[in-house]
């Protein structure tokens, strides 16, 4: 991205984030009528709140310590809180104004009193921090997805193939050490035949991930072939080349653009992300990828962003596995990314071709999942030719 179309884009999101969070403030300011010098306390703390992401993303950029982590881990949760604030606070004006337009409540209801006020700000308050925790919870619980997929097509001498995927982990200030050692616990337990990790699997420039030793953990992953992972846009965004001479440092093979034998049985390729192309480096078709390659194998693709499907279809492509999406993360987003992707998560048959999106197993922004559910994949594969021999 350009210096100055990304100066643009910042602007924008920060006049975006100082409207929706003036809108909040005024409506909490009114909510709080009567409570004197409590009011003014809660709306000081709220300000502060309010400014605590963006303040601790620039701090960390002149002294990288404890306060900026605390600013900015703080303000990720605050970004929950704003966004289910923002939803909620509008639907309650879309009611007011429909009552104002069709007084469809009792007169006696549609006065707003200071107390009528009272209860619908601290009903709000009550339904927000109700979806923020059970969010919060959520979030810290990735489950295990599994799927069941018969290719049919030789794979050597191996009649099946565990595969352990997982994708956006979006390791860095926010989620750490601490959340990578409980999915490797989870990859473990799986014995996986082969790893992959789909990108985002760091939020941003890995300096803070190579500060809590995250390379040892990835080392702890256990397989017969071993780990491999592509990167996704947020890779892009740090720093791809830090990002994966780190992966290789922490034993994980980095495919981009490239191919490899698994176990002599199937051909992964990953293929560089789109960011890639808007970053001026760009990255090859799919037809590239495969020129020179057996396709009397299995052919599976790890391609981060799950756009133009029909290109893995038509080349031959056997199962493609994908992020990025988060399925939305954050109700009712899903419903957004339902629309933008032809498959936002979960599996879709397209001719030949398999596709599967995972919603991730980390979080981006807020640490906090009402869309979604966070997961780790177990693909379970059958290799058809080889029963009977």
């Amino acid at each position: 991205m350009k210096h100055s179309a990304f100066v643009y884009f910042l602007t924008a999101v920060l006049i975006l984030y100082a409207a929706i969070n003036s809108y909040i403030f005024i409506r909490a300011k009114q909510a709080l009528v009567g409570f004197g010098a409590v009011r003014v306390v809660l709306l000081a703390v709220l300000v502060l709140w309010m400014a605590a992401y963006p303040a601790g993303r620039i701090l960390e950029r002149i002294l990288h310590n404890g306060c900026s982590r605390f600013l900015i881990v703080s303000g990720s949760v605050y970004l929950g809180v704003m966004i289910h604030a923002i939803l909620l606070v509008f639907l309650i004006d879309l009611v007011r104004l429909g009552n104002f337009v069709f007084h469809y409540f009792p007169s006696s209801f549609s006065v707003l009193t200071v107390q009528t006020v009272r209860i619908t700000g601290l009903t709000a308050c009550v339904v927000i921090a109700m979806a923020v925790l059970s969010g919060c919870w959520n979030a810290a619980h990735p489950r295990v997805r599994k799927y069941e997929l018969t290719i049919p097509k030789r794979a050597g001498a191996d009649r099946e193939m565990t595969l352990v995927a997982v994708s956006d982990l979006h390791l860095g200030t926010i989620l750490g050490r601490k959340t990578l050692l409980k999915i490797t616990g989870m990859i473990n337990d799986l014995r996986p035949d082969a790893v992959l990790l789909v990108g985002d699997t760091f939020d941003e420039d890995v300096t803070e991930a190579a500060e809590q030793n995250i390379a040892e953990v990835l080392h702890g992953i256990k397989s017969r072939f071993g780990s491999y992972a592509v990167l996704g846009n947020h890779e892009y965004y740090g720093n791809a080349e830090k990002a994966a001479s780190y992966f290789r440092q922490a034993g994980v093979t980095v495919l981009e653009d490239q191919s490899v034998i698994v176990g002599d049985s199937v051909c992964l390729i990953g293929r560089k992300d789109r960011t890639a192309e808007q970053m001026g480096s760009g990255r090859k078709a799919i037809h590239e990828l495969l020129t020179g390659l057996d396709r009397s194998r299995p052919l599976i693709l790890l391609d981060h962003q799950p756009f133009h499907l029909e290109l893995a279809q038509t080349n031959g492509i056997d199962l493609q596995i994908s992020g990025h999406t988060h399925h939305g993360q954050l109700f009712p987003f899903n419903w957004i990314t339902n629309k933008v992707y032809e498959l936002s998560w979960g599996y879709l048959k397209k001719g030949g071709t398999h596709v599967i999106v995972s919603c991730g197993a980390g979080t981006w922004g807020p640490p906090v999942r009402t869309g979604s559910v966070p997961e780790v994949l177990q693909i379970h594969l059958r290799f058809e030719e080889n029963r009977g021999e």
